[in-house]
């Protein structure tokens, strides 16, 4: 298998699960690689933080995948079980405790259809697994601080889509700063007049995305959640991924 391209961590549908496992269905393939390249990174946090080595992190996380490519383990996977994060958090646990009953190390490239990152690639994950401050914190913990960072990206970038698709992004790229509230960017005047806009104008469509930027977030937190999920449950994940943050 060709090394995969680096992409931001996404949340998966769980539609694209339930493909994965499935071997007759026509886009299997497509969307196990679409969750290999998705889950890598958080995985490979999450080793890094329950004490692997670089080296030891990624043969486990490839070994992982390998796995799930030749068992079918997306296979046991149940969108009406809850969340698909812990899903494959235990699965990737059984997969470690497996690994350390057989005391055998994993060698790259042993037969198997390794899903390859490039060097540069693996050193841009280790990067930015080595900026996490040296705490007490747990794997599980960085596990879920890397998903909920990732589920932000995601949100951003559909939000950043959807004005594009009305012609304004430059409008998006502008204001994009200010969608937490927290940094208004080069300022309202300046940016008014950089815009054409007047102040008014820019409060308005700083509100708009706002607006816009948590609807979207709060379509990807449901999308990783059971189908039947509610809104009391969709909002519990919500504050669960944002405490994660700060």
């Amino acid at each position: 298998m060709q090394p995969v391209e680096h992409a931001p961590f996404v949340t998966t549908h769980w539609s694209v699960v339930l493909a994965a496992g499935e071997e007759n269905a026509r886009n299997h393939t497509e969307a196990l690689e679409e969750l290999c390249r998705a889950y890598w990174p958080p995985l490979y946090a999450f080793l890094r933080r329950d004490g692997q080595s670089p080296e030891q992190a990624a043969d486990l996380t490839q070994g992982f995948f390998a796995q799930v490519l030749e068992r079918g383990v997306l296979g046991q996977a149940d969108p009406l079980r809850g969340r698909f994060r812990s899903f494959l958090l235990t699965s990737l646990r059984h997969f470690i405790l497996d690994q350390r009953r057989q005391a055998a190390a994993l060698k790259r490239g042993s037969g198997r259809n390794w899903l390859l990152l490039d060097t540069g690639t693996l050193n841009e994950e280790e990067s930015q697994f080595a900026v996490v401050p040296v705490s007490p914190e747990t794997p599980e913990n960085v596990f879920l601080r890397r998903w909920a960072a990732a589920l932000l990206e995601l949100a951003m970038s559909r939000t950043r889509e959807d004005y594009q698709k009305l012609g304004q992004v430059a409008l998006f790229d502008a204001l994009k700063t200010s969608v937490w509230g927290a940094n208004e960017g080069e300022g309202s005047e300046m940016l008014a007049e950089r815009l054409r806009l007047t102040t008014g104008a820019i409060r308005t469509a700083t509100t708009r995305l706002r607006e816009r930027f948590r609807a979207r977030l709060r379509g990807c937190v449901a999308e990783t959640l059971s189908p039947d999920a509610s809104e009391p449950e969709i909002d519990a994940e919500l504050r669960e991924l944002t405490a994660a943050l700060r």
